[in-house]
């Protein structure tokens, strides 16, 4: 194998992995902003 290929690989890899933590990220937005709701119209009866 190529240096060349090598760091092609390697480029897709990270691009991957930034693909999968930016979805990671969004996930735990919506989980936080879930949360703030939950908390916030909490039933105080």
């Amino acid at each position: 194998m190529s240096n060349e290929h090598i760091l092609r690989a390697f480029d897709r890899d990270l691009e991957a992995v930034q693909a999968m933590i930016l979805k990671m990220g969004g996930l735990v937005e919506t989980a936080l902003a879930d949360a703030a709701r939950a908390v916030d119209s909490r039933d105080e009866a």
